[in-house]
């Protein structure tokens, strides 16, 4: 599991917190430091020593971060990686939820249903389809009600990297 910090102190902690409570425990957890000046890096090594930090000396944004902990994973020889957005409060299950389906889709890109922090009840995921000929993506589930989406795998064209479960 992994996500790409800049000055994201306030919020890391909490997602942080969540992980070491899914019910399905990652082989790894990793916050990509993106040359934050607010002490993040400082932070999770001395609150969260289960996780590796890897500090970019210069911020790299959202894809040089990703990129750096792919090659890590890669690396180590990991078969998946979990990319969460920061801000993220993972739901205890949701690890075991995305490896399961992984297992039934080992060659696709997995993203869970995603609900706003202040509303649980409410999606706030923008996977769906491409609308070609517009030139846009349609968000099929944003704004819905939790139960109103899918019970099931559904095969989407867009998927959210808020959280991406990338094989």
């Amino acid at each position: 599991v992994a996500t790409v910090n800049y000055n994201g102190r306030h919020y890391v902690g909490d997602l942080l917190h969540s992980l070491r409570l899914l019910t399905h425990r990652p082989a790894a957890v990793f916050v990509v430091d993106n040359a934050s000046t607010d002490g993040s890096a400082e932070f999770v090594r001395r609150g969260f020593p289960e996780v590796e930090v890897i500090a970019n000396r210069v911020n790299s944004g959202f894809t040089g971060g990703v990129n750096a902990c792919m090659r890590r994973c890669l690396d180590a020889g990991y078969d998946a990686l979990l990319l969460v957005n920061p801000d993220t409060v993972a739901d205890p299950s949701m690890l075991e939820g995305l490896t399961a389906a992984a297992t039934r889709h080992p060659r696709g890109l997995l993203s869970p249903a995603i609900c706003f922090a202040d509303e649980p009840n409410v999606l706030d995921t923008y996977v769906g389809d491409v609308v070609w000929w517009r030139g846009r993506s349609s968000a099929r589930y944003l704004g819905g009600l939790v139960g109103a989406g899918p019970l099931h795998d559904e095969a989407v064209e867009t998927a959210s990297g808020c959280c991406l479960f990338v094989p």
